[in-house]
């Protein structure tokens, strides 16, 4: 692995350092249980996907529909998670949004959210990038056109599984979405989109431009108790 370049504006101390690779999937104890069903309305201004929820290597929902203009909104459980984006044809290998990775700890979902604005119908397949989540089928999709017989999330899945267990490669950084403090005001469990870059169904086309604010949480390698702004993070 090798490492960019990374801008820190620290809000508070202190801080720690933390590993990617030191934390995997929780414990069951974590009382959310995880749902693979799709979203309940394409129209809704923001989708809420879980990610690990329960200590499970899931997103949950796992498939989503989604309208242009609504927001993807992705939930961090314990321990260390990501939400990245892919071509269909390429799964574990990101080529589009990428949150970097996220550690939590306890039972409750991260301080932090990242979003994504939809601004096409097309589908979009993620992966979570910690090393062999992808690889065990945590994958997941977005407006997956039901007519298409050869590109389904389950295909996508079993795709991932057949790789080999080190498969998995990241793009650098937070790109194509923002990582924030989920709103408090919100009080369904939803932040607002504004600011939150886009997504397309072409995996490459995302934005190759991220922020991050975040409330106890660890982005990459580094947790901090305070407020946090990020650009550049590792390279996997």
């Amino acid at each position: 692995m090798q490492f960019s370049k990374i801008t820190f504006l620290l809000g508070a101390l202190p801080f720690t350092f933390a590993a990617y690779g030191a934390a995997g999937a929780s414990s069951a104890s974590n009382v959310v249980t995880p749902s693979s069903t799709t979203s309940t309305s394409p129209s809704d201004p923001t989708h809420t996907i879980l990610v690990g929820a329960g200590g499970q290597l899931t997103f949950s929902p796992n498939e989503t529909k989604a309208d242009v203009n609504t927001t993807l909104e992705f939930h961090f459980y314990a321990k260390t998670h990501s939400v990245a984006q892919a071509a269909f044809a390429s799964p574990c290998q990101g080529s589009g949004f990428f949150s970097g990775p996220i550690t939590t700890t306890g039972t409750e979902a991260n301080a932090s959210v990242f979003s994504v604005l939809v601004n096409d119908t097309k589908p979009i397949w993620f992966y979570c990038g910690y090393p062999g989540h992808c690889e065990s089928g945590m994958v997941g999709a977005v407006n997956v056109n039901a007519t298409d017989n050869k590109k389904t999330l389950a295909k996508f899945s079993l795709a991932a599984k057949a790789l080999d267990s080190d498969a998995t490669t990241n793009l650098k950084g937070i790109v194509g979405g923002t990582l924030a403090p989920l709103k408090a005001e919100s009080g369904s469990g939803t932040s607002s989109s504004t600011g939150a870059s886009s997504a397309t169904g072409t995996a490459a086309s995302a934005s190759a431009t991220g922020s991050s604010a975040a409330d106890v949480t660890t982005v990459g390698w580094v947790t901090f108790g305070g407020a946090v702004v990020i650009v550049g993070l590792l390279g996997m």
